[in-house]
């Protein structure tokens, strides 16, 4: 935070804002950047990816050229030692359904974009949820019949280390069980969403 701190002290930054989350945990922290935000569009992002050029650009474009609700894109990852990819994550060749993704494979925060009104729609982060939250939430846009377009390029790199997220939540006892809360949040929003249809009729 010091850092970042005096980078915009000594570079007068105007176009980005520090905003503290007093260790509430990696959801809240995505709220209270939405909530503080003003913009037509919104990009979480975590701290240790790299995001390639122009990947909000594209993103947007996407958007704007498909009429759809949100866009996500595929990606790479890379060894933070070497520095060399080490994997590829092709998401545009899944079939993208709420079951398809539930079994199979969800997309991580960076990857999805959506506009502002589609984030008010489906809700904010579920701050209960402590690991694999961006699951929880992505479902949510199936839930909602949200309309995706998905980007065949890869617009950003995922560092893999001994303390990401990324290998703590598929190689630990913890993360299968992590993993577990997130699947009965999505349960539990498909329940809800269910009753809400059917009290229609």
């Amino acid at each position: 935070v010091n850092v970042i701190k005096n980078y915009f002290s000594k570079n007068g930054v105007i176009n980005m804002r520090l905003l503290e989350n007093d260790g509430r945990g990696a959801c809240a922290a995505r709220n209270t950047g939405i909530r503080a935000s003003r913009g037509g569009y919104i990009q979480f992002f975590d701290d240790d990816d790299l995001m390639r050029e122009n990947h909000i650009k594209k993103k947007v474009d996407a958007i704007k050229n498909s009429g759809s609700d949100y866009v996500a894109c595929n990606y790479a990852f890379f060894d933070d030692e070497t520095h060399e990819c080490v994997g590829h994550k092709n998401i545009s060749s899944v079939k993208h359904t709420c079951s398809s993704h539930l079994l199979t494979k969800s997309f991580p925060c960076p990857s999805f974009f959506l506009k502002r009104e589609t984030m008010t729609c489906i809700g904010y982060w579920n701050e209960e949820v402590r690991k694999l939250q961006d699951m929880a939430l992505f479902h949510r846009l199936f839930l909602h019949g949200k309309k995706g377009e998905f980007i065949e390029e890869e617009l950003f790199d995922v560092r893999i280390h001994n303390r990401s997220m990324t290998s703590f939540s598929v190689t630990s006892i913890s993360g299968y069980y992590e993993r577990w809360d997130a699947y009965e949040t999505i349960k539990k929003a498909l329940l809800r969403h269910m009753t809400d249809f059917l009290s229609i009729f």
